[in-house]
């Protein structure tokens, strides 16, 4: 029973106790205690060994249990015990602390020793078996007594009252163990444990003192009977070294302070609370030290004989009892509403106070606002930094979090990288978005995690109140989903509208869903042409969604919601066949030295799944198309985040060309590229618009140059018109695609085009030609002969 929690001991101590306490006699309460105590840690063999002699023993036939071994194992001589159909098995044995030889012994197979947490649970059940057999005792001394009163009369008074004493503390006991048990007010069982000391024992003063968890040189004083209130109030202090309370919980034992066995002097604090005596004895909680029952009397003449100090010692025990019990339940409670990671209130608990400020607002008309927090890039992070870092950069975010609270709201983490702030008191919804807004600030600021700055932005959504708390989150969740759309770091107030939105969207998830059944997704092909000769060599697929009743939607209508849903991996798959497919076929009919190459678009949502390579040389194989006339394309995000993945990598083993899409727009240094497995870079349209103003054309020749020095082809995008063309060819640019040559058209325009004006190929790389060739387009004289030998290759 490894990882035993300590609630779970000390509710097992609690049932223990009242299991043997109930029972009608010692031999029965042996034999049921020895049952539990195996039945508790899950052990095959149990038994209570005294000089000698098995009392009692579970685990082995009736009367054939082996003396000698278990007497061996009592005494430590061994350690396994073999026991028939559990092989060898582990042994722990403890002392009954009854003033004999007696101890309980356990044995478990599968090898292992017991915990030490398992040790202190077995210690915990002799010492109650040891107080449940005392009373046992003295019970049946009672009995004896009551036998012989009729013939000692005299000794028959004294015996009654005795009977009764002892019974007044079984009732007590009894009384105190229900109401840990039903978890009673703390308070009231502590200050019921006061009271029974007081009451049982005849004492002048009790006092429970637990130390002050804000500054641990001081006690507090928790519950009391007869002590001076005025002098001495509940809740008043003293250090922590007073009194008898101090040794005990000083020396973790039993302390007795009477005229004959003790120094009554060396004790500071019993003068001044004007006692003559006292007793006192740790308190537990988790078996850690808190603080201390303590009692006195102002009698010098007054002692604690042993079965007094016994009963203070058990009520000291039902002290911890009663506070482990309270502390583990209020730890279980808090866990129960609280997230693990931050410590933030979870969602049931950000409801639970939603209503609660909800119906407050209708009594008071004040309006609360609900912001619906989600972390721009934190997939990112947990991708290419590890779940450490992301769960390290949650906990400093909820930290930032608390510091823009006012006083009276909640934040709460709902799960993931979302969280929730309950705003109360809003008069206007602008209120609600200044606060949002100073999130955002917040969070924008980098966060030093594993010795590196991360930025990460958050997008909000704000609601104020409107019929529930349940719309008041949609509406906000509503709402941070618009701002999400809009791009990083942005804030959105709800509004009605976007409830259509929603079911536009839901609506849109099912079509994609069936669309990809049906495989209503087509493709549409545009030229990569060589720029000097005009010929084609390559050809870019994109993918259009021929819908039943709203006709052909270009990318952006349903993409996105695509690599939402993670629908793209099955559109980016029957993509990459239609277009090998495609692109074998215009190989056969359009022949050229260098092949005809396609290019395909990867998503972030594809390159993620570890079936990628696989599929694509699945593709490759049905379609018969050479691997080094597919060209795969990325953003420049996905290059970055493929960097630990290595699935960029895998794909080159296939023979495959990778390109980078849209380069200059992302965030990858150029140092990078040194290190990722690519063959083209895509200039953004960006940098094109321009180049044919004076000044416009150096992000343009920057990006040709890098693509030279690494023996990068390069491929410019969204050409328009001529003088683009020019100013790119004297740049050196060799390919570009864009309206200037052809918008996207379908398979059979295509293929006249390429009967047209020719196939020009896309040629294997030869790393020191291009590195030639570039540099010879850009001496004029010389530019056109060069290509012309060049392009025919």
């Amino acid at each position: 029973m490894a990882n035993l929690s300590e609630s779970w001991s000390t509710q097992q101590l609690v049932e223990f106790l009242g299991l043997i306490s109930a029972l009608p006699d010692e031999h029965s309460a042996i034999l049921r205690a020895v049952e539990r105590a195996a039945e508790a840690l899950e052990a095959e063999v149990g038994a209570i060994v005294r000089e000698g002699r098995v009392l009692a023993c579970t685990g082995f036939p009736a009367h054939e249990e082996p003396t000698e071994t278990l007497v061996a194992a009592a005494e430590g001589q061994v350690l396994t015990i073999e026991v028939p159909g559990a092989a060898q098995c582990a042994v722990i044995s403890v002392p009954l602390e009854d003033g004999g030889s007696g101890r309980l012994v356990l044995a478990r197979s599968g090898g292992e020793p017991f915990s030490s947490q398992e040790a202190n649970l077995l210690r915990g059940m002799a010492r109650v078996l040891t107080l449940a057999l005392q009373g046992l005792r003295v019970l049946g001394d009672e009995r004896a007594l009551r036998e012989r009163s009729e013939q000692q009369s005299r000794e028959n008074a004294r015996l009654l009252t005795t009977l009764r004493e002892r019974q007044a503390l079984l009732e007590r006991l009894s009384k105190i163990q229900r109401s840990i048990v039903k978890r009673a007010k703390l308070s009231d069982v502590l200050d019921a444990i006061a009271a029974g000391a007081c009451e049982l024992l005849k004492l002048d003063s009790v006092g429970l003192r637990l130390i002050d968890p804000q500054d641990e040189e001081w006690t507090v004083l928790i519950a009391s009977r007869g002590l001076d209130a005025v002098r001495f109030p509940v809740g008043s202090r003293a250090p922590i070294n007073e009194g008898a309370g101090g040794r005990a919980a000083a020396q973790q034992r039993l302390v007795v302070a009477q005229r004959e066995g003790a120094d009554l002097e060396s004790i500071e604090g019993l003068k001044r609370r004007s006692l003559q005596s006292a007793i006192a004895a740790p308190v537990l909680e988790n078996g850690r030290v808190v603080g201390a029952l303590a009692a006195g009397s102002r009698d010098p003449e007054r002692t604690y004989s042993a079965p007094e100090r016994e009963v203070f010692l058990a009520l000291a025990e039902h002290a911890s009892l009663a506070l482990t019990d309270a502390k583990n339940y209020e730890e279980a409670l808090h866990r129960s509403f609280h997230d693990m990671l931050t410590g933030l209130p979870n969602r049931a608990l950000f409801l639970d106070r939603l209503d609660n400020a909800v119906r407050r607002a209708t009594r008071t008309g004040s309006t609360p606002a609900v912001l619906f927090l989600d972390l721009d890039g934190f997939k990112r992070v947990n991708d290419s930094r590890g779940h450490a870092a992301g769960d390290r950069l949650l906990v400093a975010v909820a930290d930032r979090l608390r510091e823009c609270l006012r006083p009276g709201d909640t934040v709460a983490r709902f799960g993931g990288d979302e969280f929730a702030m309950l705003l109360e008191g809003i008069g206007h919804p602008s209120e609600a978005k200044n606060v949002a807004e100073r999130v955002m600030a917040a969070v924008q600021a980098p966060f030093g995690i594993q010795d590196q700055d991360l930025e990460v932005s958050v997008s909000i959504g704000v609601a104020t109140m409107r019929d529930s708390s349940d719309d008041l989150v949609l509406n906000a969740d509503l709402a941070m989903y618009q701002a999400k759309s809009r791009g990083r770091g942005e804030c959105e107030l709800f509004d009605p509208g976007m409830h259509a939105a929603l079911v536009e969207r839901l609506l849109l998830e099912t079509d994609l869903a069936r669309a990809v059944e049906r495989r209503e997704f087509e493709l549409v092909y545009q030229p990569i042409v060589e720029l000097e000769s005009g010929s084609v060599a390559a050809v870019e697929a994109l993918v259009r969604w021929r819908h039943p009743e709203r006709g052909l939607l270009l990318p952006m209508a349903f993409i996105p919601t695509a690599e939402e849903t993670g629908v793209i991996c099955e559109i980016g798959h029957q993509v990459l066949e239609l277009a090998c497919s495609q692109g074998a076929a215009w190989q056969r009919r359009h022949p050229a030295e260098a092949p005809l190459a396609i290019a395909v678009n990867l998503s972030v949502t594809q390159l993620q799944r570890p079936e990628l390579v696989d599929d694509v040389a699945r593709v490759l194989d049905a379609s018969g198309l050479d691997p080094a006339s597919l060209i795969l394309e990325v953003t420049e995000t996905l290059l970055v985040q493929d960097l630990e993945r290595g699935a960029l990598a895998r794909l080159k083993k296939l023979g495959v060309q990778v390109a980078v899409d849209d380069f200059g727009t992302g965030y990858s240094s150029l140092q990078y590229l040194r290190h990722f497995p690519i063959d083209i870079l895509k200039i953004d349209k960006s940098f094109v618009d321009g180049i044919a103003r004076p000044g416009e054309a150096a992000l343009a020749q920057a990006i040709l140059d890098v693509g030279g020095s690494l023996n990068l082809r390069v491929i410019a995008e969204g050409l328009e018109d001529a003088e683009q063309v020019a100013k790119l060819t004297a740049l050196g640019c060799r390919w570009g695609q864009g309206y200037h040559y052809a918008r996207p058209e379908p398979a059979d325009e295509v293929d006249a085009r390429l009967s047209s004006s020719g196939v020009v190929g896309w040629p294997p790389v030869t790393r020191s030609d291009d590195r030639a060739r570039t540099a010879a387009r850009r001496k004029p004289q010389r530019r056109r002969g060069r290509s012309t030998s060049t392009h025919r290759r």
